[in-house]
């Protein structure tokens, strides 16, 4: 178990007051770089001072401005640069030398890692599968990006980007993505685009709701082009780009996060697999893309223990290489390792892939690609229809919920709830809550019937 750390007040003021933050020289140097181009403009007295930074400060943390005020090549506008691969490792601990000190400035809720993955939804663990077209492969992969802070007081919500505007299995079953707890976005490739990645950063500054926060970010030449282009207009967020060549190492979600986010989904997709083929289906043709939605989203929220972000982030940022072993992974990769066997012993798969192999494939790792296209522009030149292009075989509609079945279901839940020894008065209460605007949705439905009998 991590102990956490007394949390700080947000402003850099407090930061700057509490003695396990305080670092003289680096403070000093850093809030010179805020009144600079794009930082913090701090108020001068009358007699041209610059006075001390406080929380009423307004604009932009630059990553530029820092660089250029404190020498930190980690925190510079990134530029196309060949490292020798001996001189990486050096480079890199010195890189990080600075920016923990950078770091020290910030409360731990104040600091975010974002990073992205591939996830192939649909792959099946088996050696043995078939070649299948590039196309075929992006129809069935989806990219996800997830942004954390390092207390885990904050998940933010899962960016998924897909091939398809709208999938026909949300189309089917009358769900909007979002309200699921997710952002859905799309473009031909389902992988993470400038534009997406734009939209996302000025999302997130938003989100910050005035608090001044440092950002962790690789060096993917899609986050660096997108941060060229609306970097200043960023009000809240420091961005601090980790060394290169190095991210398996420094970046926090790399530490182990999105590999156990990865196993939780790939367990139940293994424990799908096997419950349709127990049916008689097959699970390649029955499984969607909102089904595997279904299983991501608490894989993220819940499923992914709070310890397990708070050791990653600490893994990463601080100059011991820490690595604890977890029990919940190492259940979890057993589980897996055991479904996979049982599929193999039962012939319903070839030639079994390592777990290694299954949890993270050459197709879901992030390529750093450097042409970037407008999506729009793309749409044209690929006359296909986008809107619903997906994989999903098994699309037929869903069944529409009623109010009045909806409230019998939850009436059911509730009293199963308060007949339990450990009952949860808190989610008895929120079922509460919830049937009382079941029961107005149901009432409405009535009047509007009743209307519309005369």
């Amino acid at each position: 178990m991590i102990k956490r750390r007394n949390a700080i007040p947000e402003s850099h003021k407090a930061a700057l007051r509490d003695q396990r933050y305080r670092n003289p020289q680096p403070n000093t140097q850093l809030q010179q770089c805020f009144q600079s181009r794009g930082g913090i403009k701090r108020p001068r007295s009358k007699h041209g001072e610059a006075q001390s930074l406080s929380e009423d400060a307004a604009g932009s943390l630059s990553a530029d401005a820092a660089a250029e005020m404190i020498e930190i090549p980690g925190t510079k506008r990134p530029r196309s640069e060949h490292v020798e691969p001996q001189s990486v490792s050096a480079n890199a601990a010195a890189e990080m030398v600075q920016i923990r000190k950078i770091l020290r400035l910030f409360a731990p809720q104040d600091i975010f890692n974002c990073d992205e993955t591939g996830l192939c939804w649909k792959m099946p663990p088996d050696q043995r599968l078939p070649t299948v077209s590039s196309r075929k492969k992006e129809k069935t992969r989806i990219c996800a990006l997830f942004c954390c802070n390092s207390d885990d007081s904050e998940r933010l919500p899962i960016w998924f980007i897909g091939c398809a505007r709208r999938p026909r299995a949300f189309t089917a079953a009358g769900i909007n993505p979002e309200n699921l707890g997710c952002k859905w976005r799309s473009n031909t490739k389902a992988s993470m685009g400038g534009d997406i990645f734009k939209e996302w950063l000025l999302w997130f500054d938003q989100r910050m709701g005035g608090r001044k926060v440092a950002l962790l970010l690789d060096n993917l030449s899609i986050h660096k082009a997108a941060y060229v282009e609306i970097g200043e207009q960023l009000q809240n967020t420091l961005v601090i780009w980790l060394p290169g060549h190095s991210t398996s190492r420094f970046q926090p979600l790399d530490q182990g996060i999105v590999r156990m986010w990865k196993a939780y989904c790939k367990r139940e997709w293994i424990l799908y697999v096997m419950a349709e083929f127990d049916r008689g289906f097959n699970p390649i043709s029955t499984m969607t893309i909102l089904q595997a939605l279904w299983w991501a989203i608490p894989a993220w929220n819940i499923d992914v223990k709070d310890d397990i972000i708070r050791q990653c982030f600490k893994n990463a940022l601080t100059i011991e290489d820490i690595h604890e072993i977890d029990n919940d992974e190492i259940e979890l990769m057993d589980e897996i390792q055991q479904g996979i066997q049982k599929l193999e012993l039962s012939n319903h798969i070839q030639e079994a892939m390592s777990i290694r192999q299954f949890l993270d494939p050459a197709d879901e790792h992030v390529n750093d690609d450097f042409v970037d296209l407008d999506d729009n522009l793309i749409s044209q030149l690929h006359p296909e229809n986008r809107a619903s292009d997906d994989d999903d075989d098994a699309w037929e509609a869903l069944p529409q919920i009623s109010p009045a079945e909806a409230l019998e279901c939850l009436y059911k839940l509730r009293l199963f709830e308060e007949q339990q020894v450990d009952a949860d008065q808190r989610l008895i209460q929120h079922l509460m809550r919830h049937e009382r605007v079941l029961l107005r949705k149901k009432i409405e439905k009535e009047q509007q019937s009743h209307v519309r009998m005369f």
